[in-house]
């Protein structure tokens, strides 16, 4: 989890952490910590929450009913 510097990298970022689940469950936050006052990418897993006191902006659901209809357990 590192702090968000470049908007392209920290792009590239979440989508890969994304890709990286192929198949599970879990989500990818785009998080604002306010004790570091940085946005970081981070990964959570089932039912745990993001970084502790951090504030998701931006969720991306990797768990399997988001797209298991269209693409299967291989995507």
């Amino acid at each position: 989890m590192a702090a968000i510097s470049d908007p392209s990298i920290a792009r590239g970022e979440f989508s890969a952490m994304g890709w990286a689940q192929g198949g599970g469950s879990g989500w990818v936050l785009l998080t604002y910590s306010s004790r570091d006052r940085k946005l970081v990418n981070a990964w959570a897993a089932d039912h745990t929450t993001t970084i502790a006191g951090g504030v998701p902006i931006l969720a991306f659901d990797m768990y399997k009913h988001t797209y298991h209809i269209d693409f299967g357990a291989k995507a």
